[in-house]
C-alpha cells in the first residue's frame, strides 16, 4: 500500500506510531529519534528548507516494510545552521524504509544524499570531487 506523508505536522504526525516510533537519520546521529524529536527536526528543517516538490521513483511493500527512492527539491528560504538563505532550489535523492504496524510508521531509515545540499549552502566548494587516484 502506497504511505503518503507530509513534513510539517498533520499527516507525517498521524502515520507515526504513537508512543515507539524510532527514526534513524544518519546525517544527524546514529541514534533513533523518537516522534516528538522527529517531529521537532522536521519543523526545523521545514523553517529554513521547505520541501517544494518530492517525486517517488520507486516504492517497494513486502512483509511489514516499505521501501521508496526519490527526489526532494528543497527551497532555501531561511537561515539553516549558520547559512544564510540562497533563495537557491535544491534536488537531493533520498532512500526511505518504513516498518509498518498497525498501519503505522513504527520504525524508519532514512538515507538522503546532502551533498547538492550542502554546495548550495556554501558548506562545500562547487568544484570539490573524490581523488580516485589514477
Amino acid at each position: 500500500r502506497l504511505v503518503r506523508r507530509e513534513q510539517g505536522g498533520g499527516l507525517l504526525e498521524s502515520t507515526l506510531a504513537p508512543h515507539d516510533a524510532a527514526v534513524v537519520m544518519p546525517l544527524l546521529d546514529s541514534t533513533p529519534l523518537d516522534k516528538q524529536a522527529h517531529m521537532e527536526v522536521n519543523k526545523h528543517i521545514q523553517q529554513s528548507l521547505p520541501i517544494v516538490k518530492r517525486v517517488f521513483l520507486d516504492q517497494i511493500a513486502g512483509d511489514d516494510k516499505v521501501v521508496s527512492r526519490g527526489l526532494l527539491t528543497f527551497h532555501h528560504i531561511g537561515e539553516f545552521n549558520g547559512a544564510k538563505p540562497t533563495g537557491k532550489r535544491v534536488e537531493v535523492s533520498f532512500i526511505h524504509i518504513m516498518r509498518i504496524q498497525d498501519g503505522l510508521n513504527a520504525e524508519e531509515w532514512d538515507e538522503v544524499n546532502f551533498l547538492p545540499l550542502l554546495r548550495a549552502l556554501g558548506a562545500i566548494p562547487e568544484s570539490a570531487a573524490i581523488d580516485w587516484g589514477d
